[in-house]
């Protein structure tokens, strides 16, 4: 008999676990990530990088060539995601894919000038 009661506890038990999900009030889902949401992300690790490529420079890990090649490459991808951040605060349209490089070329030539 005690067995009968171990069985239906049991029972109980399982079928409050399987239901459990039915019964839980219902959770708004969580709202798509945004073209800001994803920039800003960007950037994040962007600097994440940079600041970790800085300390592996620091401590002798990264050769300066690489060091400055790589770091260059970081900033350039930062300076690129900022400028789509601000695109996306003015309400502007995003630049095409040629008005992006003349503004690279027109980057490179500045800093060439310094």
């Amino acid at each position: 008999m005690a067995t009968y009661f171990a069985a239906a506890a049991l029972l109980m038990v399982c079928v409050a676990f399987v239901l459990s999900p039915l019964l839980e009030k219902k959770r708004p889902a969580l709202a798509a990530p945004t073209a800001f949401d994803a920039l800003e992300l960007e950037r994040q690790a962007v600097v994440r990088v940079i600041r970790e490529l800085d300390e592996d420079y620091r401590v002798g890990k990264v050769s300066e060539g690489d060091y400055q090649a790589l770091r260059a490459t970081q900033m350039q991808r930062g300076a690129e995601i900022l400028h789509d951040i601000e695109q996306l605060r003015s309400h502007k349209r995003p630049l095409t894919a040629q008005e992006s490089e003349l503004e690279k070329e027109i980057l490179a030539l500045r800093h060439k000038k310094h």
